[in-house]
């Protein structure tokens, strides 16, 4: 299961990183846009064969549906994203780190002109600390670009606010995080919504999932029809693959996202669904 985000000390930055090979890329540009369109345009999509697209490609379409991608169109400015509650499965090494997310900065380089990338990443069970940078060399389709991955490790609403920590980000990311689940996401999502006006875009296996997190969220006192940007629905960038939980429902990895932003104008719907407690067993 998933929990929120950490600090540690600031580090120096090491020296640029040229990018080259295979692995820092399953797709080329070309294959990665054809695969994210695809996604954005398929009303009865059945998901993304490959599970770690889908991080990458479900930021890359909050920033487009927020409007908040092209603020950054040029090499002397950065999308910054924070990601709350990664884990091993973005990345055990900073090259599978690197890995997930070049994706994202391929994708706003193609489709955008963004000339660097800055992702921020704050979770207990975050395996790496520290930062990293990448030059992602020029390529079909798209311009070169800088990524750079800062690594906390902690809860995020216990850090001090300096250096990378800092706002603005353009969004906030929390894939599968179980909101309704752990305590320890409500002063979390005060820090990052109320006290820092960042978007937070929240991913669930499930709808039922995704109703009780939005239940949760409502329980910290955001109000529906007010704090959010779009209220529960099925993510066109969720993965395929989909397993049955302890509760004998279907769930697969951000099978349904929401995205809270107080005073957004739109909230989830008035008629909730059943508690998820039942699920609790099946969350990994």
């Amino acid at each position: 299961a998933r929990h929120d985000g950490g600090h540690v000390p600031a580090r120096r930055r090491p020296p640029l990183t040229a990018m080259s090979g295979p692995s820092w890329a399953a797709q080329t540009v070309g294959a990665l846009l054809a695969a994210y369109e695809h996604a954005l345009s398929s009303d009865q999509g059945a998901g993304l064969q490959e599970a770690r697209l889908s991080a990458p490609f479900t930021a890359c379409a909050a920033l487009e549906r927020l409007g908040r991608a092209g603020l950054a169109p040029c090499a002397a400015q950065a999308v910054r994203v924070l990601v709350l509650g990664p884990d091993g499965r973005e990345g055990s090494t900073w090259e599978e780190l690197a890995g997930t997310f070049t994706p994202l900065a391929r994708l706003l380089s193609a489709r955008h002109g963004t000339g660097s990338l800055h992702l921020v990443l704050a979770g207990p069970n975050l395996p790496l600390a520290g930062r990293r940078e990448w030059l992602l060399p020029e390529a079909a389709g798209a311009a070169p670009s800088t990524l750079r991955l800062s690594c906390h490790q902690g809860l995020y609403h216990e850090l001090q606010p300096a250096g990378d920590l800092l706002p603005p980000f353009a969004i906030a990311l929390a894939c599968n995080a179980g909101i309704w689940g752990y305590p320890s996401w409500a002063p979390t999502v005060h820090k990052v919504c109320c006290a820092q006006g960042i978007p937070l875009v929240i991913t669930s296996y499930n709808d039922l999932e995704a109703d009780d997190d939005a239940g949760a969220l409502e329980g910290l006192g955001l109000e529906e029809h007010v704090d959010w940007a779009w209220a529960p629905e099925e993510n066109p960038c969720r993965v395929a693959a989909r397993w049955r939980n302890a509760a004998g429902r279907w769930a697969a990895d951000s099978a349904w996202w929401q995205c809270v932003l107080p005073g957004a104008g739109v909230g989830p719907p008035a008629a909730g669904g059943p508690a998820a407690e039942a699920d609790a067993g099946a969350r990994g």
